[in-house]
Formats: structure tokens, sequence, C-alpha cells
């Protein structure tokens, strides 16, 4: 009896040890020194990118763990935290305004660097009718049990990134 359990406990550790964990982000909030000033008056509408395929992006590996994300997850993230950045600076957001910005991850990925793991995301930002860019973030930690958190604080930098592009301001400031 206490042989069988033994054997059960050890399939159990094998199965879990050899899990393939999605990660989905959860917006996290930018503190306030982090944040940009901005003086936008108009109504601002943020949102996804339609019409995009949904990609999974291999992450980092640690053994026979492995973690994947989608680009939706990254993306409706990434829209979260670019909303509460313009809420934080007292600006209106609206689903329906003249002044939008549509938001995609485009690429996520992970490699590890001299005992870290540096997680990566890429943004794509449509704003107006010319307005195309791209935006990186990455975060790098000790440990690939803690690739949530990397890719979270990684949304968080390149959020900030186009708040901090001048070409961006202007557009949603005029």
């Amino acid at each position: 009896m206490i042989m069988k359990r033994f054997l059960l406990l050890i399939i159990i550790i094998i199965f879990f040890a050899c899990a393939k964990h999605q990660v989905k982000p959860v917006p996290q909030p930018i503190d306030d020194q982090s944040l940009p000033k901005l003086s936008i008056i108009n109504i601002i509408a943020i949102e996804p990118l339609a019409n995009q395929p949904t990609r999974r992006f291999d992450l980092c590996s640690a053994g026979a763990q492995s973690y994947k994300v989608t680009s939706d997850d990254l993306t409706n993230a990434a829209v979260e935290v670019a909303r509460e950045v313009l809420r934080s600076n007292d600006v209106k957001i609206v689903n329906n305004s003249n002044k939008k910005i549509w938001l995609s991850a485009i690429n996520s990925n992970c490699r590890l660097e001299k005992r870290a793991y540096r997680h990566e995301i890429t943004l794509r930002i449509l704003a107006g009718d010319s307005i195309k860019k791209d935006f990186s973030g990455y975060r790098s930690v000790g440990h690939v049990f803690s690739t949530r958190f990397a890719i979270e604080m990684a949304i968080n930098q390149a959020v900030l990134e186009m708040f901090g592009d001048r070409q961006i301001i202007d557009y949603l400031q005029n």
C-alpha cells in the first residue's frame, strides 16, 4: 500500500513538473514617479487592433516546464495599462472618439542572459491615419517562475515608451 502511494506521488510530481504554463498577464499599476505628465484635453479612444490573428509566443523554459503567452492576452493587458495612464492624467476615455490609438502585441520572447531571464515585448501602435510605430519593453528576472511578473513589467515599460514619444503626444494633444 505504501509503495502504491509512493508511485502515485511520483507520477503526480512528474506530471506537474512537465507542465506547459499559459501566462495571462494582469495589468499592473505604474508607480506615480514613473507616470508621464500629460496635458491632453481631447477625448481619446484606445482599442486593441482589430482583425489580428492570435499568435502564441513561446517564452522561457525550465527543465520540462515551458511558458507560453498569446498576443491577445498581451494586447488586452497593454490596452488596460495605457487607459490607466491616461486616466491618471485626467484624460477622458471613450470607445468612440476622433482621436484613436490601436495597440497590438506583435512579439514577445524570453532569453537567458547571465543567470537572468530577459522577457521582451513589442507593441505596435497605430494612431490616426498615418502614425505606425513599434515600442518595446523588457524586464529581467532571476527565475523563470517570475515570467508573468516580468511580462507585466515589460508591458508597462513599452506603454511608457509610447507615452514618451513626441509624435504620439502631438497627435493626442492636437
